[in-house]
């Protein structure tokens, strides 16, 4: 699949505004999502077409899981669903979610 211009140019743009206090955080996932996926991380539209299949199982975390969650993320409905089906999915009863 290919990335179009515009949807590069996007990503190009949200970079200029992410909030500076987490950018540091944000700086060291994209670091080891590039790393993991052998791009640069200059390379936007190289990044989203190496995690373009990934998949996210919940049901393969065997650890106990403590999920902390905003109240304000938790507000939005696709957020609570997704965050409901992650609970949902865990294979380890041993889980909570906490609110902050």
């Amino acid at each position: 699949m290919e990335i179009s211009e515009r949807t590069t140019a996007f990503f190009q743009e949200m970079e200029k505004v992410v909030d500076p206090h987490r950018q540091f955080y944000k700086v060291r996932l994209d670091d080891n999502m590039a790393w993991r996926h052998g791009v640069s991380l200059n390379n936007i539209s190289g990044m989203l077409s190496k995690t373009n299949e990934f998949e996210f199982d919940p049901s393969l975390i065997f650890c106990p899981v403590l999920n902390i969650c905003s109240n304000g993320e938790y507000l939005n409905p696709a957020s609570r669903a997704m965050e409901e089906y992650f609970m949902q999915a865990l294979s380890n009863p041993n889980k909570k979610m906490s609110f902050v």
